[in-house]
């Protein structure tokens, strides 16, 4: 295309619709006119009974062109004769580059998306309603090098676009009905459109996943096949969690309710007042429950309270006892005839801040000793006849433990019976 002498290159641009587009350059140099700006209306556009509609349009300009500051591209609308409203404006976006861009900001300059030969689709809605609906283009270049094309302008009916938010959650005490516990999961769906925009979050899927710590509005804008968009928004209402501790009351192994306890003494693990509760191990579904662990063991209790909402807490009790080392003598482990050979209690091995205790047939034999890390010799040396056994106590705590292993002192008189073939005395 040449308008005199300057040459138009349609034949560069891509992405029109069919076989023939709308285009121009340099106005004020046309023969038959010396305006700078030309436009075109187009008139008598039925719109009664749509009130949600669209404008849309393929926009492109040369890749070398050179948009000066007074250079522009509206596109304006008005229902039933009324003022014209500039629903789309092409401005020079300020820079080296000198494109033609869309001027979102509305404050005279181009920004995004810059027109070039590939041609892309602008839109805008359309607000109000009436019976007629009028278009209008309007473009002001004065240059050689400054090039636009249009191409494909259509209007859009979007009364069909329905945003609705819909949602599923198990939470609280009726699934599905939007109030939820802190932290649960609320899946929300936008239905089948084009494309999304959700906030909070700025995702973009037709689904979320979200799990809201406070009550929050969700909102997403979708956008049809033809570009209409509509917005819907969800409030999620979320109650707290309840906050569950669990009251140690015991009173063993030194300091009262510090959770350290001597090996099979009581202990009580109660919470406040709530709904429901669930005691793990055990599973009691008491606010109070009665434990005697025999080694260390942690407990933990879930509770619910009136909103459906659970909160959990955990409370290890530990159980003191001293570590089991073994009995014997220097000579061996026995039996033993008792005629009158002293025989020397030993324990093998021994532990720091423990004190053992020799005991002959359950009775105390002389004092406690004091573990050293190493074996220790009872004193004096027995002679008499019985069951010897040594009991340990944590100096700390004061737990008990048997010791491992026991010596037999035979008495000479006593018939015993130490196995085939064996003597004692």
């Amino acid at each position: 295309m040449i308008i005199n002498g300057n040459t138009l290159n349609y034949t560069d641009y891509t992405g029109e619709s069919g076989a023939q587009f709308w285009a121009g350059e340099n106005h004020d140099d046309i023969p038959t006119n010396d305006a700078v700006e030309l436009s075109v209306v187009w008139t008598g556009i039925a719109i009664t009974g749509l009130s949600n509609m669209k404008f849309a349009g393929l926009f492109g300009a040369d890749d070398n062109n050179n948009f000066e500051s007074d250079d522009q591209l509206y596109v304006e609308y008005r229902i039933d004769g009324g003022t014209w409203t500039q629903g789309l404006r092409i401005e020079r976006i300020p820079g080296a580059s000198n494109d033609g861009g869309v001027d979102t900001a509305d404050e005279g300059d181009g920004e995004s998306p810059a027109l070039t030969e590939a041609m892309q689709e602008l839109g805008f809605n359309i607000t109000g309603s009436g019976n007629t609906l009028e278009l209008r283009i309007r473009v002001a270049v004065s240059s050689p090098d400054e090039e636009w094309a249009v191409d494909n302008f259509r209007l859009i009916d979007c009364s069909s676009i329905n945003a609705n938010i819909t949602f599923t959650e198990t939470s609280g005490v009726a699934n599905n009905d939007g109030i939820t516990c802190a932290g649960a999961t609320v899946t929300l769906n936008a239905g089948n459109f084009a494309s999304y925009s959700w906030s909070p979050g700025g995702a973009t899927d037709q689904i979320i996943m979200v799990n809201p710590n406070t009550t929050t509005t969700y909102s997403v804008t979708v956008t049809s096949a033809g570009g209409c968009t509509d917005t819907d928004s969800q409030q999620i209402t979320v109650n707290p969690n309840p906050s569950v501790n669990i009251i140690v009351d015991e009173s063993s192994a030194g300091m009262n309710d510090d959770g350290i306890i001597c090996s099979g003494d009581p202990v009580n693990l109660s919470v406040g007042s709530f709904d429901s509760y669930s005691w793990s191990p055990g599973g009691s579904s008491m606010q109070m429950i009665n434990v005697n662990p025999t080694s260390t063991t942690g407990y933990s209790v879930t509770v619910t309270n009136a909103n459906g909402c659970e909160g959990t807490d955990s409370q290890s009790i530990t159980v003191s006892a001293p570590a089991a080392q073994t009995l014997t003598t220097t000579d061996g482990g026995g039996p033993f005839c008792a005629d009158g050979t002293a025989r020397t209690m030993r324990m093998s091995d021994t532990n720091t801040g423990v004190n053992y205790q020799l005991k002959r047939d359950g009775i105390n034999v002389g004092s406690p000793i004091a573990g050293t890390n190493n074996g220790v010799n009872f004193s004096p040396q027995q002679t008499l006849a019985g069951s010897y056994t040594v009991e340990a106590t944590a100096a700390s705590s004061g737990c008990k433990a048997d010791m491992v292993g026991s010596v037999l002192l035979v008495d000479p008189a006593a018939s015993v019976d130490a196995g085939p073939n064996d003597e004692v005395c």
